[in-house]
């Protein structure tokens, strides 16, 4: 066994004997049942712009996906006769299919 990886096992070992055993206890079905709505909102809701954030990333996410799409139709194609001048600009994919 390398270093490495026995630094890694002491490191995952400390994290879930210090860390992980004690979650029961940090947030106990009793606690919460003591608490007042506006309190329980505050633990688990989300920080403002969290959502619009992840609304963005989702359509960026989209918009990639859709390029990909297009990329991986058009790459594989041969550009039209006469066109030849034109390889350098599309690319390496296009020049070994016309080679």
């Amino acid at each position: 066994m390398s270093l490495r990886t026995f630094i890694d096992n002491v490191v995952i070992l400390a994290i879930e004997n210090c860390l992980i055993s004690e979650l029961p206890t940090v947030l106990e079905p009793n606690m919460v049942r003591c608490m007042d709505d506006e309190k329980i909102v505050l633990l688990v809701a989300e920080r403002p712009g969290v959502a619009e954030r992840r609304k963005q990333l989702d359509e960026e996410v989209l918009s990639v996906r859709h390029s990909l799409e297009i990329y991986e139709r058009h790459r594989l194609m041969e550009p039209p006769k006469g066109m030849s001048s034109l390889l350098p600009l599309f690319g390496k994919d296009i020049q070994i299919l016309t080679s």
